[in-house]
């Protein structure tokens, strides 16, 4: 069914150059890519450097006001818009950085039914709008499948926007179809998202997913999410496929490998998390005084005891004179960065370095790339939700050994 951009689009590849049997853009296509990845990488590196670091705060803090703030309270829908509006920057950010830095996803067992559900719960409202009818087929004991849930959620949205887009200028019936299915054959689930609008012309199927369109071909917005699936679902180890939809429309297919049925994760839960946070001390070393404040504010909620630097040199005189049960770390600092800091708490106090936890807004240039892969420790990538930061923390702690004597 469908394809996978596979063709050459009309222009001649280079010498040698092959077209895989795979599915997978050419070698030509991706050299070429990668470097305009590259250029928008180094392009836009410190530009969300500086978006991420307010872009945390301002969701954070908004996230802190809403549990404080009861419903039906006069401020409330005020702090609700700030937050949606927060959420809004920082799926466009992270769009953007998908493309730069092509960072790998972090596996956790997903349902992707709850996925699906969520997402329909966002676009519900703006679907009813327009008079477009879901039809929602979801497998029951769906089995689980290993998956990022922030691409996962990511794929869908743009999904189901492409579905809502193509049926802007049609007439007749306006239905998008959502479904899920396991395929024991495979050992795959697959998502299915299917709509009655307009189908795209078979000569354009090719090149479907490439996020920079042939010069003189029309640019479409929708094309850039396509993109984004693409290689989100990729990145996965999975198969994005596209056709027509018998009748008219288009279909879309993600094909993702299977987990065991009912497999499900255990977070953990609150009472848990303040008896791992119990009598901890955290060292928050970040050069943003708000973002500092956040922190703390919210690890302090869950009862670590928290101290704050501003740069990697104080954080080492503070380590010198009182012991730390657990590190969060930013990247990008004056005087001495995360890295260099990273690097001598591995010097002079080794049983520390399994228990930081590292925060940064640069999430493009090569040297944080690198370091970040070369790690087992946790990465959050700024702006992150309140909720990833407690949990990521109370995950460190819980495997955190014996506090190194002061």
């Amino acid at each position: 069914m469908g394809v996978e951009p596979r063709g050459t689009g009309g222009r001649t590849p280079p010498a040698g150059g092959q077209v895989r049997d795979d599915g997978a853009p050419p070698a030509w296509q991706e050299w070429v890519q990668a470097g305009r990845l590259a250029s928008l990488g180094n392009l836009i590196a410190g530009i969300t450097h500086e978006l991420n670091n307010p872009l945390a705060v301002i969701s954070g803090f908004a996230e802190l006001l809403l549990a404080q703030t009861p419903p039906g309270a006069e401020t409330r829908e005020m702090i609700e818009a700030i937050h949606a509006e927060a959420q809004r920057c920082t799926r466009i950010v992270h769009n953007l950085m998908t493309f730069a830095r092509q960072r790998r996803p972090t596996l956790t067992p997903l349902d992707l039914n709850e996925i699906v559900r969520d997402v329909l719960e966002l676009y519900r409202f703006k679907l009813s709008l327009e008079d477009i009818t879901t039809r929602v087929e979801l497998a029951p004991e769906l089995p689980l499948t290993l998956g990022d849930l922030a691409q996962l959620q990511q794929v869908v949205l743009h999904l189901v926007g492409h579905a809502q887009a193509a049926l802007h200028e049609t007439t007749g019936t306006r239905e998008i179809r959502i479904a899920t299915r396991s395929e024991a054959d495979s050992g795959e689930v697959v998502l299915e998202v299917e709509h009655t609008g307009a189908s795209i012309p078979e000569e354009r199927l090719l090149e479907l997913f490439e996020p920079f369109p042939p010069l003189g071909a029309a640019e479409e917005e929708w094309q850039v999410g396509l993109a984004l699936c693409y290689v989100l679902v990729r990145q996965h180890r999975g198969r994005l496929e596209a056709g027509p939809r018998a009748g008219g429309g288009m279909r879309f297919a993600v094909r993702l490998a299977a987990g065991t049925p009912g497999e499900r994760g255990t977070p953990p839960d609150v009472a848990r998390r303040r008896a791992l946070a119990a009598g901890k001390g955290v060292l928050i070393v970040d050069d943003e005084p708000r973002f500092l404040g956040l922190i703390q504010r919210v690890l302090t909620a869950e009862g670590y005891r928290c101290a704050t630097a501003r740069d990697g040199a104080e954080a080492l005189r503070m380590l010198a004179s009182r012991a730390y049960d657990l590190i969060v770390l930013d990247i990008r600092m004056p005087t001495l960065d995360g890295i260099a800091f990273f690097r001598e708490v591995e010097r002079q106090f080794p049983e520390l370095a399994p228990r930081i936890l590292i925060t940064s807004g640069d999430t493009a240039t090569e040297e944080t790339k690198r370091f970040c892969a070369s790690l087992p420790n946790p990465v959050l990538h700024k702006p992150f939700e309140v909720e990833q930061l407690v949990r990521a923390i109370a995950e460190l702690a819980a495997t955190a050994g014996p506090r190194r004597p002061a």
